[in-house]
């Protein structure tokens, strides 16, 4: 799995990596695989999908933290661009398309 870096505009530019272990995390927190995760993402699942993404510059980061830092990122981003931009690394590290979001694309299915 490729690590898929994502880069948002928050407080200061902030890379977002998407690895087997930021996957994992999101899974445990979220309580389902990322194939169940929904096309529009509440605020709470948002804010995780950030920490996991966040948490491989800083281990002992805080949800709290990531929730001050999204507050920067959406005085400069919508609530939908934001969330277009992590479907997009989500489903790039993941080897999908990117017009696809995670939850609909089945592994091995076929196009055509």
């Amino acid at each position: 799995m490729p690590k898929q870096i994502c880069l948002i505009d928050a407080d200061t530019p902030r890379e977002l990596r998407f690895d087997v272990n930021a996957f994992c995390l999101m899974e445990d927190l979220m309580g389902k695989t990322v194939n169940q995760m929904d096309d529009n993402p509440g605020m709470k699942d948002l804010r995780i999908i950030f920490y996991c993404g966040l948490r491989w510059m800083n281990k002992a980061m805080k949800l709290d933290e990531v929730g001050e830092i999204m507050d920067a990122a959406l005085e400069k981003n919508t609530l939908e661009e934001l969330g277009e931009t992590l479907t997009k690394a989500m489903s790039q590290a993941l080897g999908q398309d990117t017009e696809e979001h995670p939850a609909k694309k089945r592994r091995g299915g076929k196009k055509g």
